[in-house]
């Protein structure tokens, strides 16, 4: 059966390891959305770097050149939880990322109202 794609849909998950998973958990659930057909959706899967850097300059080309939905999923703490990302953070990080890097400020553009952005 061919489908005709009348939805681009961009799924991002992370690409680095996440606590004591080799794999973060949704690398793993974007792989798995590949195997599936989604009738008048085309998926676009992308794993991100798990790093401030990585999301600042993957995100924003992504939301411009797929502007149907962009859902970006996230390993939970509680093992077997994958979450739905609904909020930017623009400061107040206090963690390390992959790479070492805290930023001290991220300005995050919010174009959409449906983005949400803390302070």
């Amino acid at each position: 059966m061919r489908f005709q794609y009348t939805r681009d849909v961009v799924v991002t998950g992370f690409d680095t390891p996440f606590e004591d998973y080799d794999e973060n958990p949704s690398a793993a659930v974007v792989d798995e959305l590949m195997k599936e057909k989604i009738e008048n959706v085309k998926i676009h899967p992308h794993k991100i770097p798990a790093t401030y850097e990585g999301v600042v300059e993957t995100l924003p080309s992504l939301r411009e050149n797929f502007p149907d939905e962009v859902l970006h999923l996230a390993a939970h703490s509680i093992k077997n939880t994958i979450y739905f990302e609904d909020r930017a953070f623009s400061d107040g990080y206090c963690f390390e990322d992959s790479k070492g890097f805290i930023p001290k400020k991220i300005d995050i553009e919010n174009e959409d109202e449906k983005l949400k952005t803390i302070r």
